[in-house]
């Protein structure tokens, strides 16, 4: 991948950073992960990611607010979204595009679903 895209992986989770790591790194992206949201909105104003993956139930700042803080930075205003969570619902999808996110996908992660969204979101950013 000549042109490689940066992506900030952000999950108060070890185990789920790490997955989600392995799974885009494999697929060629460079990953940066965080566990908090405040630690990757304070490193976005150094280095502007092509992607923001983000867990929308940490504690803490949680992902909906992530994603509204990140939608008002000027640096990562533009920055597309994928929220992930365990909540599958038509409300939750609402309320993470209400939040900011552009695409959101649920847990437990698809390898290929969560390349699809990935891939889609980088294409349309």
């Amino acid at each position: 991948m000549p042109d490689t895209k940066t992506i900030f992986v952000i999950d108060d989770h070890e185990t789920a950073r790490n997955l989600l790591e392995g799974i885009l790194a494999s697929a060629g992206y460079d990953v940066l992960t965080m566990a908090s949201a405040s630690e990757a909105l304070e490193r976005a104003k150094n280095q502007k990611p092509d992607l923001i993956v983000v867990d929308m139930n940490m504690p803490g700042m949680t992902g909906w607010e992530a994603a509204k803080a990140f939608r008002a930075m000027p640096e990562t205003s533009a920055t597309a979204i994928l929220g992930i969570s365990a909540h599958s619902t038509a409300a939750d999808h609402d309320a993470a595009h209400a939040a900011g996110c552009n695409a959101y996908v649920t847990k437990p992660l698809n390898p290929a679903r969560l390349l699809q969204a990935v891939t889609e979101l980088l294409a349309s950013n």
